[in-house]
């Protein structure tokens, strides 16, 4: 299956795909701090090096032939190339909306009677974050409004937990939700459709089972999907994971709690 694997770096207005060789490492999880990205590629021109900036949008798609997705969208944090032996390797850091989120900062006040879902949507809205889903658990109602000043992940991490909710930052999009909420896949996960050996139990109190799977694209933090094995058979959804790719395995590891 190796040959139908298809990986793209989307950056600095350029495709970079094979022949180059790239090998990734995606960490997802529920927490409201960015998902961070390490991806290597091998033997890039001197001129195309120079062009790749910190700073600058990064996106990597994914997958096999006929079902390509993207695995990261984010901002540059690092760029180093190192020679190891004869190979030149360009190492890239990235983290998904990683400049916004950590070095931003809001002060405002708001009116008496204002809820905690318009805060959220005018603080957000003003750094350029883009928002997926903001559905609170309780929408709080400020009576004698409410002034925030801070750093913005601090400042919106405080009143979500107001709002009983939780927030997790997805390849760029900010999704704000009660904290057993998901985003539904419809997919199976079983030894037919890439679930690699069988999934272990974990003794923690986020997550029931580790499982691996040929790595899928479709997959991230808060996914919910349905497990057939012999430890874990059922719909679960997804607490953390890692999308993994080099020139040997291309896996998607995942922890996972029972629905």
């Amino acid at each position: 299956m190796n040959w139908l694997r298809k990986a793209q770096v989307l950056v600095a207005g350029m495709s970079i795909e094979p022949p180059l060789e790239i090998h990734f490492q995606v960490d997802f999880d529920n927490k409201p701090e960015p998902n961070t990205a390490e991806i290597k590629i091998y033997n890039l021109s001197d001129d195309t090096i120079a062009r790749i900036k910190r700073g600058q949008n990064i996106i990597l798609n994914a997958g096999y032939e006929g079902d390509v997705g993207t695995i990261f969208a984010g901002d540059i944090t690092k760029v180093v190339t190192e020679w190891e032996g004869t190979e030149k390797i360009t190492r890239i850091i990235a983290g998904d909306g990683a400049d916004a989120w950590l070095n931003a900062t809001v002060s405002k006040t708001y009116r008496p009677g204002i809820r905690a879902s318009q805060i959220i949507r005018d603080i957000i809205g003003g750094f350029g974050l883009e928002i997926g889903t903001i559905r609170l658990a309780e929408d709080v109602t400020y009576r004698n409004g409410r002034t925030v000043h801070g750093k913005l992940r601090q400042v919106l991490q405080g009143i979500v937990n107001d709002c009983k909710s939780k927030m997790t930052i997805t390849n760029g999009v900010i999704l704000i939700r009660p904290p057993a909420a998901g985003t539904q896949t419809g997919f199976l996960l079983n030894s037919d459709t890439g679930l690699i050996g069988t999934p272990g139990y974990i003794d923690s109190d986020d997550a029931d089972f580790d499982v691996e799977c040929l790595l899928n694209h479709r997959i991230t933090a808060d996914s919910l999907l349905r497990i057939e094995s012999r430890t874990a058979r059922g719909n679960f959804r997804v607490v953390k994971g890692r999308h993994s790719g080099d020139d040997q395995n291309w896996t998607t590891q995942m922890e996972v709690v029972a629905i």
